[in-house]
């Protein structure tokens, strides 16, 4: 009987284990750059990413890439935080101690330059047409003015620097 038992418990253990990780799977997220979002929105469209950026703003964050490496297209990206969409994503904003520091470089007094890395779902109102990428909706931000937006779940990866006043 203890066999049968000891089995039935090893079973019931691995069964929770592969299910605790079913939910994380889809958290997974693609590590791609800035160019590639500007070049193919649509291939990234609702699906997690992971991407280096520079971060500025405080109301609405305007995420932006400033490297020496030239990006044939561009378009407006935002990051937003899970409680300011609707309807809600199906995750929550991880804050821990990167989001801290992320948190507290941006409400710090005084212009700074902060890289970190993004993580969440990207969403875009662009779709391609030939050769070009059209607006079909909206936008984001207050005035819709962004072409797309992160919904953030996890920043990592902080750098910020104060910049100097002019």
């Amino acid at each position: 009987m203890k066999p049968l038992r000891s089995a039935t418990y090893a079973s019931a253990l691995l069964f929770a284990l592969c299910y605790s990780t079913w939910g994380q799977e889809n958290m997974r997220a693609l590590e791609v750059s800035l160019c590639e979002l500007y070049q193919h929105p649509e291939k990234y469209a609702g699906k997690m990413v992971k991407v280096r950026a520079t971060v500025a703003g405080r109301k609405e964050l305007w995420v932006d890439s400033f490297t020496r490496e030239p990006c044939p297209s561009w378009i407006s990206v935002t990051g937003v935080f899970p409680g300011q969409v609707k309807p809600a994503p199906d995750f929550e904003l991880v804050r821990d101690a990167s989001f801290k520091e992320f948190q507290d470089a941006l409400y710090r007094k005084g212009p700074m330059h902060i890289d970190a890395t993004l993580e969440g779902r990207f969403d875009t109102v662009l779709e391609p047409q030939g050769e070009k990428h059209v607006r079909v909706g909206k936008g984001f931000g207050k005035k819709g003015s962004y072409d797309a937006r992160i919904v953030l779940y996890r920043v990592s990866d902080v750098w910020a620097k104060p910049l100097p006043r002019k």
